[in-house]
């Protein structure tokens, strides 16, 4: 559902209310994400308010994962440092598919970031920022970055 994560296996699912980043929930996904487990392909981890403090682990978490496809993270209060964290991630993931990051505060600072990464990320095919104060300089420079990609052209949504 949108408003918890849903591991495959084992049916875990973590609250919907905002957890601190000691919270054992996220302690729990962040350790889920660095087992590399084959059936951890989608987290969806919307509306939880984790924060900067809360991606930054995560995205540490994921840049090795070869099982995630799927990554929702919209609606988490997620400002510069964690688009920032996000776009490293990005860049060095090879397995992310589609990565939903709308309605966040990345702003441009946050967004210039992932110009790099979406152009080297290969198996990236998808990625939404609707509503992240992205102007439409950056939102031009990231498009441009996603059209000129080795592994084709990537799906770059900056609307709701």
């Amino acid at each position: 559902c949108w408003c918890c994560l849903t591991c495959v296996s084992d049916r875990t699912t973590m609250p919907a209310k905002a957890p601190p980043v000691s919270d054992p929930h996220l302690a729990a996904v962040i350790q889920r994400a660095t087992e590399n487990k084959p059936d951890f392909t989608r987290l969806d981890l919307q509306f939880h308010m984790i924060g900067d403090e809360g991606v930054v682990p995560l995205c540490n978490a994921l840049v090795k994962n070869t099982s995630l496809k799927e990554l929702f993270l919209s609606n988490n209060d997620i400002g510069v440092v964690g688009g920032k964290a996000l776009a490293g991630m990005i860049a060095k993931n090879k397995s992310l598919q589609e990565v939903s990051i709308g309605k966040n505060k990345i702003g441009d600072i946050g967004a210039t970031e992932f110009v790099k990464a979406v152009g080297s990320n290969a198996s990236l095919k998808t990625i939404r920022f609707g509503r992240n104060n992205i102007s439409k300089d950056v939102q031009d420079k990231i498009n441009q970055a996603g059209k000129g990609r080795k592994a084709g052209p990537l799906v770059v949504v900056f609307s709701d």
